[in-house]
């Protein structure tokens, strides 16, 4: 894709979501700096699962959608695909942000021969951003 290509494309996206990306990319940016080098200050976040909060999203669905597509769309942009726990700590960071009160879940998967971790963010006791549909989890740690 020619520079003149992305210039056009990421024009017709309005600034709306142009700061969206913007705003995913810093966050990316900390949680991979969080994972990759700081992984000590990340282990002291971890609890053990309990039963989330009850929380009123203030978002809509289409406002997590939003955030996740931003997420994702930076994300596989990156020279290193960020892993499931740095979209989820982005996703998080850009929930709290607006005031959104969320966890994110850590767990491993039920359905699956192979061991296979995930993480995932949930507002009160459901998923918003990150959840692998028709997939069931063990939820071994959070971080609030």
């Amino acid at each position: 894709m020619s520079s003149t290509d992305l210039v056009g494309r990421l024009a017709r996206l309005g600034p709306r979501r142009l700061l969206l990306l913007v705003e995913a990319a810093a966050s990316l940016a900390v949680a991979t700096f969080q994972v990759r080098w700081n992984g000590r200050s990340l282990s002291r976040l971890l609890e053990s699962p309990s039963t989330p909060r009850q929380a009123t999203p203030v978002l809509t669905q289409e406002q997590f959608d939003r955030i996740a597509w931003s997420i994702n769309a930076i994300g596989v942009r990156l020279p290193r695909d960020p892993t499931c726990l740095m979209r989820a700590l982005a996703g998080r960071s850009m929930l709290a942000r607006r005031g959104v009160d969320s966890c994110i879940r850590i767990g491993i998967s039920e359905d699956s021969s192979d061991f296979r971790a995930h993480a995932w963010v949930e507002v009160g006791q459901q998923p918003v951003l990150g959840w692998i549909r028709n997939e069931r989890f063990t939820v071994l740690a959070q971080i609030r």
